[in-house]
Order: C-alpha cells, then structure tokens, then sequence
C-alpha cells in the first residue's frame, strides 16, 4: 500500500471500480482510460498512424497499465468547464497541459 497524493475528490469515479474483483477494476480502469486520450486525439484532429503512435506511447502505456489517474484530468479538458474544472484539478500539472493544448 503506497502513499495517496491526489486530492482527496479524485477518488469519487473510482469508488464503484473499487468494489469489483482487482482484475475486472483493472480491466475497466484502463478502458476508461483509453477513452479520454481516444477522444483527445480526435478532437485535436490527430490522423490514425498519429493516433495509434500516441496511443502506444511509454507514456500512455505506463499511466493505463499501472492503473494511474493521469486520464481524468484529460477527461476535465474534455468536458465543459462547470464539470470539466473538478477533473482538471485532479493533477493541476496534467491539467495545466491540457489547458495549454486547447
């Protein structure tokens, strides 16, 4: 069990995740996470050979694999602010990132 440093209302989506069986959490974590780096590709108008590239970047991998929280600030960029502004917060230097690329 490591130490938590993400504000305390990051875990609020993960609490219905946390009662599954670890696998099956996994599973579902890493495809929620999919989606937000998906969508942010196509949003920005990212090609299929650039898309697939991001998608399988060390980077991307690493967050979706060791079931890391780096997807919901993405996901806060996505959505409009008055709901987007609680994901963004998350991770302030993730979301910061995100502010700056729209």
């Amino acid at each position: 069990m490591g130490i938590y440093f993400a504000v305390s209302w990051a875990l609020l989506p993960l609490i219905p995740v946390a009662v599954l069986p670890e696998k099956i959490g996994r599973g579902i974590l890493i495809a929620a996470g999919l989606f937000p780096f998906d969508y942010a590709g196509h949003a920005r108008g990212a090609k299929k050979p650039a898309l697939m590239a991001f998608l399988l970047s060390p980077t991307v991998i690493h967050g979706l694999l060791k079931p890391n929280i780096e997807w919901l600030p993405f996901m806060g960029v996505l959505l409009p602010p008055q709901v987007g502004l609680f994901f963004v917060t998350i991770k302030p230097q993730i979301g910061l990132g995100g502010w700056l690329a729209t």
